[in-house]
């Protein structure tokens, strides 16, 4: 908030002000008017006044008093000084004038003397002494009236003379007015402008400190202080560099004020991160800018970066539970897996299509010390060459025709901390290969178009559905990034290879998918449950996962799915990949029911019990009993399952 009081000398100038105040009110600056004149001012109150408008005497008494004020002229000009000659001549027909005023009033009047058809001699007064010493000396030299200023019209008046005063025009009233107001909005401007540097400095993480030229301490913030200590004597302001900061290569760039940057240096105990930039006036340095900031605390702040990334979306969702199965070399496989996110060592994951080898890296990741950081994912296949290391590495502004401005962090980067996943690593070509091999051993990359090493703590994961060890010996890949990557090897094996897991993952998915279409879920028939076993799978759990979002899409007979309905999905599944359909076995003639053989063989991969596959299949457990033909349990039967 800003205050402007205007002091009007007489009080015709009251409503007239009033105006002028409104027709140029600005936000934030409030006004007042005060009737006074003279250079009585000492007992004036202007309330916490920042822009005092006064006139004459009155506005030079106020500069000389006031000096936590602007004091400004409410202006008289040479035609205001004509109009009140000529009134005095009309009035008084005296030819000889004594004009008495301040001086800002008389300023540059001496050409009105051509102007006017009198005889004028201008009397330039300070205080009201000087106002009767010049009437004295008029009187002494013939002078027959005054004109002058409120102040010296009136002492004029009282001494006998006749007298004019000198008035203020309204054009001249509005235009100091005017310009008060535009001095009131540069200081509230400059007022926010200081507020917002020192909210700057003062809540800035840095350590700032200026020096001026002459090598002494003129600005800090509390950072510094806290930072430095406190110096001898206690005060900060204007000691010399050399009692604050005793680094040899500190002082050096202080004393030359030369820039320097990202320098590491030890203070109190304390490892700081220092920047030097020197401050320039006309290509001149007349003092430099120096920031300390700890190291750790940017540590932590690049830490808290990397969290904000992981909730952004850079996570892991899925762990160990997720894997559905029942088979004893899935559960053997998740083992290995499990001591492979104990260590922080690369993984390399080998397997066919459709397997879950995001899934399985997503739960390594989870199960590693790493899982708070970021889970990056990348399919190497699906970029081209150019565009996948731009994807990995990032690329700075203008490094190639298309960059976005300010560049671009690369999915290393934005790992940092965290896991890569690199998927169909096998794709990338033998030139970007080196400079993954880089990134791999040193742990640093370096983005396209920059000449800077970017240090990054990144664990790999890589998959592959191809050998890559026959890759490499046929110099289609490193074999020094393939010994990098297979630190930790895991091979997944296919659902063909653990077929006790089929029902399990079917009644999973299919479940899964009828919430998602809000479908009611249909049972499996043992005859379906026995097509689903008898293929094989090609396209793994992903193919599984088709057969029975398109179960959950179109439905079941009388709410049982049939062998035909599974047997026509895979037949067209396998027509529309150009693969043959892979056999399954033949189908019991209509109305045979399955023998006790099958229903006991389900049973056994289904790792259920009895109580549990007649609940599947929509049977009692009295039918499943006829069917069997016996009242003991199948193998495996009642066995827990994860997920």
């Amino acid at each position: 908030m800003v205050k402007v009081t205007v002091i009007i000398p007489y009080p015709e100038l009251l409503g007239r002000a009033e105006e002028a105040l409104r027709s140029h009110a600005l936000p934030g600056v409030e006004h007042e008017i005060i009737h006074a004149y003279g250079t009585a001012v000492e007992n004036l109150r202007f309330g916490g006044s920042d822009i005092v408008l006064a006139r004459g005497l009155t506005r030079q008494a106020l500069a000389r008093h006031c000096a936590e004020a602007t004091v400004l002229e409410l202006g008289v000009t040479a035609y205001d000084i004509i109009r009140a000659v000529q009134e005095c001549l009309k009035r008084h027909a005296a030819r000889r004038i004594a004009v008495i005023a301040a001086d800002a009033v008389l300023h540059n009047v001496e050409v009105l003397q051509e102007i006017v058809n009198a005889d004028l001699k201008f009397f330039r007064v300070r205080n009201e002494r000087e106002i009767f010493a010049a009437l004295e000396e008029a009187k002494r030299e013939g002078f027959a009236s005054v004109v002058g200023g409120l102040t010296a019209s009136t002492l004029a008046r009282e001494s006998g003379w006749p007298a004019v005063h000198i008035r203020t025009s309204d054009e001249t009233l509005r235009q100091s007015i005017k310009e008060a107001m535009n001095v009131a909005s540069v200081m509230q401007n400059e007022r926010a402008k200081a507020e917002i540097s020192r909210s700057i400095l003062n809540n800035a993480k840095e350590a700032i400190l200026y020096f001026d030229r002459t090598g002494r301490l003129s600005l800090f913030n509390p950072r510094a202080r806290d930072l430095l200590g406190p110096p001898p004597g206690g005060s900060f302001a204007g000691r010399p560099a050399e009692e604050l900061v005793s680094d040899p290569e500190m002082l050096e760039l202080i004393r030359t004020r030369r820039e320097g940057r990202g320098l590491i240096k030890t203070v109190n105990q304390a490892t700081l991160v220092c920047d030097f930039v020197p401050v320039r006036v006309a290509e001149q340095a007349i003092g430099i800018i120096c920031t300390f900031q700890r190291a750790r605390e940017i540590q932590a702040a690049e830490s808290r970066i990397r969290r904000e990334l992981h909730k952004k979306g850079l996570v892991a969702k899925y762990t160990f539970a997720d894997l559905v199965h029942a088979s004893a070399v899935m559960s053997e496989s998740i083992a290995i897996a499990g001591k492979y996110g104990e260590a922080g060592a690369n993984v390399l994951l080998v397997g066919e299509t459709g397997t879950g080898k995001e899934l399985f890296a997503q739960s390594i990741h989870n199960s590693s010390p790493r899982r708070e950081r970021p889970f990056v994912a990348v399919n190497c296949g699906a970029f081209p060459a150019n565009l996948l290391e731009s994807e990995l590495f990032g690329y700075v502004e203008g490094s190639f025709s298309g960059a976005a401005r300010g560049g671009r962090t690369g999915l290393f980067e934005l790992a940092h901390g965290g896991t890569l996943f690199l998927d169909e690593i096998g794709e990338i070509p033998l030139n970007l290969q080196a400079a993954l091999l880089r990134a791999v051993q040193e742990g640093e990359i370096r983005r396209i178009g920059d000449d800077r090493m970017i240090p990054v703590d990144v664990r790999i994961i890589a998959a592959s559905n191809r050998d890559l060890r026959e890759n490499a010996a046929d110099g289609r890949f490193r074999p020094d990034l393939l010994y990098r990557l297979d630190v930790l090897s895991l091979t997944i094996p296919p659902l063909r290879e653990r077929r006790e897991d089929i029902g399990l993952v079917a009644e999973h998915y299919l479940r899964h998918f009828c919430r998602k279409y809000g479908t009611k879920v249909p049972k499996w028939s043992l005859e379906a449950l026995e097509a689903l076993n008898g293929h094989d799978w090609p396209g793994n759990v992903r193919e599984l996962k088709n057969v029975c979002e398109r179960v959950a899409v179109l439905g079941a007979r009388d709410g049982t799915i049939l062998r035909e309905q599974v047997t026509q999905m895979l037949a067209a599944a396998a027509r529309r990949s150009g693969r043959v359909s892979a056999p399954v076995r033949a189908e019991p003639e209509k109305g045979e029911p399955a023998g006790p053989e099958d229903t006991l063989r389900l049973a056994e991969f289904l790792g259920i019990g009895k109580s549990d596959l007649a609940n599947l299949l929509g049977i009692s457990r009295t039918t499943l009993w006829r069917r069997t033909g016996r009242g003991g349990k199948g193998p495996g039967t009642d066995k827990k399952v994860s997920g």
